[in-house]
């Protein structure tokens, strides 16, 4: 015979174990991110090393390199991304 004290404390350990996976879960999906973000940074700045070569290859051969060094009109460049920018990815 279950009493309701016993049943309170299933469903009590019940949603913290829940709880306890969805944080696990989190965890991983923040890692998951957080890699592929130090990924896409590390293409990124290949791109801009690779486009930089070919820019100077141009100016060194005459050619104007002024209209594309410019930044395209719109978002400005990001510099910098805090580790909580994809938080409200994983919440």
């Amino acid at each position: 015979m279950t009493t309701a004290g016993d049943e309170k404390a299933a469903r009590t350990a019940d949603e913290a174990a829940e709880k306890a996976e969805a944080a696990d879960f989190k965890s991983d999906v923040k890692g998951t991110l957080l890699a592929d973000l130090a990924m896409l940074r590390e293409q990124r700045t290949a791109l801009v090393d690779r486009t930089n070569a070919v820019l100077d290859a141009l100016e060194t051969k005459g050619g104007d390199v002024h209209v594309h060094h410019t930044a395209p009109k719109g978002d400005p460049p990001v510099t910098e991304i805090s580790p909580a920018a994809g938080e409200h990815l994983v919440s």
